[in-house]
């Protein structure tokens, strides 16, 4: 399934520190209300995936800056929303950015991979 959002703030935006405790900046709070609501909408009466999930990310920005800055925001957002149930679920991430004048935004795709590919219980550390 396709989604599309507005751009994330980057890392720098998202996180504030304050009296020595770090938190979510309102730009970032604003930012996850309407994602949740575009993301609810757009993926109207489906359940979470529950299987291993491979995510890509399309950035579509205005300026240039580091795309894993944006990463963690919208795969905490489409677990919120119930795109599916973890973002530990993510197995396999692609992450590309384009540079363009106009309509800075984000686009993802989320798909369940059908074969198992990997098992954290078989795997010894």
């Amino acid at each position: 399934m396709t989604y599309s959002l507005p751009l994330p703030p980057c890392l720098n935006q998202t996180y504030k520190i304050g009296n020595r405790n770090f938190y979510k900046a309102e730009e970032a709070k604003a930012w996850e209300k309407e994602a949740y609501y575009l993301l609810k909408s757009q993926n109207r009466g489906k359940k979470p995936l529950i299987g291993q999930i491979d995510l890509e990310i399309d950035l579509y920005l205005k300026f240039d800056r580091d795309e894993d800055s944006s990463v963690k925001i919208i795969q905490d957002i489409l677990a919120k929303a119930g795109i599916y149930e973890n973002d530990k679920q993510v197995i396999d991430l692609e992450v590309h950015k384009y540079c363009q004048e106009e309509g800075a935004k984000c686009e993802i795709l989320v798909y369940e991979i059908n074969s198992k590919k990997y098992s954290f219980k078989e795997l010894k550390f």
